[in-house]
């Protein structure tokens, strides 16, 4: 007997900019974010669930491209390694990551994860994040979301 397929929220961030150094006082620098949109997640299925979203930054007021990091939290679970999902007390594990190949965990680049760093001269600059559930998971049916904080540091 098949039970439900679950139904998965988006992941939400949130922006944490932090002040700039002396030498780029007048930048300011702004987020636009595509979460990672699961949709249904077999239970049966014994393949990951892939997706994708990205974060655009854009900085003005700059004399000269500004070099920017951008880390995120470890969302609801407080491990970065082992971000989950949750629908109510019920538990979906997921992670985010800086390479298709889903090797280079995102987070803030200590205890094993890794942060990108990207150089914004004017334009716009989007970064992809790589979104994976691993298969095999018991979870009910329902709605799962975690939200993070995305931190820009220049």
């Amino acid at each position: 007997m098949r039970h439900g397929i679950p139904r998965l929220g988006s992941w939400v961030l949130a922006l944490a900019a932090l002040g700039a150094p002396a030498a780029h006082a007048q930048a300011a620098c702004s987020l636009d974010v595509v979460g990672c949109s699961f949709g249904a997640y077999d239970v049966f299925s014994m393949a990951p669930l892939d997706s994708t979203g990205s974060i655009t930054v854009s900085c003005v007021g700059m004399n000269e491209p500004l070099t920017v990091v951008l880390t995120l939290d470890a969302g609801r679970s407080g491990d970065a390694l082992r971000r989950a999902m949750y629908n109510g007390p019920i538990v979906l594990e997921y992670n985010l990551y800086l390479d298709a190949a889903r090797s280079q965990v995102w987070g803030n680049g200590l205890s094993g994860t890794s942060s990108s760093q990207v150089t914004v001269d004017g334009s716009p600059v989007t970064i992809p994040v790589f979104g994976r559930i691993p298969a095999a998971q018991k979870a009910a049916t329902g709605a799962y979301a975690d939200t993070l904080v995305v931190t820009v540091t220049y």
